[in-house]
C-alpha cells in the first residue's frame, strides 16, 4: 500500500513539474513587453524572453538577427537586447540569469547574435551566463555568436551546457568557469585570441567533470587553454587546427583525459602540458605543427598511447623535468626538420624519467636515420624498450574468411 501510494505521489509530482515548464518564443517579427512569448505574440529580443521566463522554461529563438538593431551603438531600443544594464560586472549584451534552456528554431547558420555596431561600440561579452543549469544550444538548434570585443560566450556558473553553436570573430570564443561544464559540438573559429578557455580566471574555483567534445577550434592565439587545477577533464573528439599559438595548453590539471583529438598546422606546439598530474593522451593526431607535436614539462606525468605524431617541425614528442612520461603504441616519424642537434628527432627527453615502448618510428628497422625518427636530448636509443615493425595507429583489422 505504501509503495503504491508513493508511486502515485511521485507520478503526480512528475506531471506537475513537467506541466509547470513553459515554452516561450522569440522572433524577428515579435514585440517586447511583459506578456510576450506565446507563438502568436513572440518576443522580439532574447533578453525579454528571459525576463518573462521562469527557471526550467524553454526559449525557442526564430531565425534572424539579435543585437543592436538600429546600429546606433546603444542597446535597449525597441526590440533590442537589454545590454550592459542587465549584466552587473560585465559589459554584456544578453545576460542569462535564470536556469532556462535556450535553443534556436533553425540552427546556428540562421540565427545570429551579434555584438557589432556601426560606430565601433562593440560589447565586451555577447552572451553572459551566470545561472546554474542553463542550456544554450542543442543539436541543429544552436546560434552564431559574433563580434564581441572580449568574449563571445562567457559562463560563470555550474552545470551549464553550451552546444552546437558557432562562436566567432570575437576576442575569445568561449570562457568557462564552473563545475560540470559540457561543451559540445561547437565551432570556435577565427577569434582574435583564444578559442576555448576553461578555468583560467584567478578567482575561479576548481572545475570538475568538464566535458569538451566534438568541438572545432582555429583562432588567432591558443586553440584551447585549460588551467588552474582543473580536475576530471574529458576532452574528446575535438579538432584544433591552424592556431597561431599552441593548439592545446593544459596547466595545473589533475586527472585529465585527452582522447581522439587532432592538433594540426599550429604555429607552436600541438599539445603543451605543464605542472599537471595524471594526464592521459590517447588516439591523438598531432601533425605538421611548427614546434613540438606533444610537449610535457615540470613534473607532469603523461601516458601517451595509440597516437600519431607526424611531421612536426621541431621535435615530435618532448619531455622535460617530468616525473614520468610513458609513450607506447604510437607512430612517431617525419619530425625534426629543423637543422641542428635535434634534427630528425622523434622523441626528446630532458632531465626526467621516461618509458618508450612498442612505438613505430617510420621504418621497420626501428629508430635511426631517415626515413626513421630517432631520439635526442638526454634520451638515447638504449632507452627504447622495443619497437613495432609496422605502424599501429588506425591499422585496419583483416577480415577473416
Amino acid at each position: 500500500m505504501f509503495v503504491r501510494l508513493f508511486t502515485v505521489l511521485f507520478s503526480i509530482l512528475l506531471v506537475s513539474n513537467t506541466a509547470s515548464a513553459a515554452r516561450l518564443y522569440v522572433a524577428n517579427n515579435g514585440q517586447d513587453y511583459s506578456l510576450c512569448g506565446s507563438k502568436k505574440i513572440p518576443c522580439r529580443s532574447i533578453s525579454q524572453a528571459i525576463a518573462n521566463a521562469s527557471a526550467g522554461d524553454l526559449i525557442v529563438v526564430g531565425p534572424g538577427f539579435y543585437g543592436d538593431l538600429d546600429q546606433d551603438g546603444t542597446l535597449g531600443g525597441i526590440g533590442e537586447e537589454f545590454g550592459p544594464d542587465s549584466c552587473s560586472n560585465f559589459n554584456c549584451m544578453i545576460h542569462i540569469d535564470k536556469a532556462v534552456k535556450i535553443i534556436s528554431e533553425q540552427g546556428a547558420e540562421h540565427t545570429l547574435i551579434s555584438a557589432y555596431s556601426l560606430n565601433d561600440n562593440y560589447y565586451s561579452t555577447a552572451v553572459f551566463i551566470s545561472a546554474h543549469g542553463v542550456v544554450f544550444g542543442r543539436k541543429n538548434k544552436g546560434f552564431t555568436v559574433a563580434y564581441a570585443n572580449s568574449v563571445a560566450v562567457r559562463v560563470d556558473a555550474n552545470d551549464v551546457t553550451v552546444g552546437h553553436s558557432i562562436l566567432t570573430k570575437s576576442g575569445d570564443g568561449l570562457v568557462f568557469d564552473g563545475y560540470n561544464a559540457k561543451i559540445l559540438s561547437n565551432q570556435i573559429i577565427a577569434n582574435d585570441d583564444d578559442g576555448l578557455v576553461l578555468g583560467c580566471e584567478e578567482e575561479m574555483t576548481v572545475v570538475g567533470a568538464t566535458v569538451a567534445k566534438n568541438n572545432i577550434s582555429y583562432n588567432g592565439d591558443i586553440g584551447a587553454i585549460v588551467c588552474n587545477k582543473t580536475q576530471d577533464l574529458t576532452f574528446r573528439n575535438n579538432v584544433l587546427n591552424l592556431n597561431v599559438d599552441d593548439s592545446i595548453i593544459g596547466s595545473e590539471l589533475s586527472s585529465a583525459k585527452f582522447i581522439n583529438n587532432t592538433t594540426t598546422g599550429g604555429l607552436e606546439s600541438g599539445v603543451l602540458v605543464s605542472n599537471s598530474t595524471d594526464i592521459t593522451i590517447r588516439k591523438h593526431s598531432s601533425i605538421g605543427n611548427l614546434s613540438y607535436g606533444i610537449y610535457s614539462e615540470f613534473d607532469s606525468p603523461v601516458l601517451l598511447s595509440k597516437s600519431q605524431i607526424i611531421g612536426n617541425y621541431l621535435i615530435g614528442v618532448g619531455s622535460e623535468e617530468s616525473d614520468s612520461f610513458v609513450m607506447k603504441q604510437t607512430d612517431v616519424y617525419g619530425n625534426g626538420r629543423a637543422e641542428g642537434e635535434d634534427y630528425n628527432c622523434g622523441f626528446g627527453g630532458y632531465d626526467g624519467v621516461w618509458e618508450i615502448d612498442k612505438d613505430y618510428w617510420g621504418d621497420p628497422s626501428g629508430p635511426g636515420n631517415d626515413p626513421a625518427d630517432t631520439v635526442c636530448g638526454d634520451a638515447t636509443e638504449d632507452d627504447i624498450m622495443s619497437y613495432l615493425l609496422q605502424k599501429i595507429f588506425g591499422k585496419k583489422k583483416k577480415r577473416r574468411g
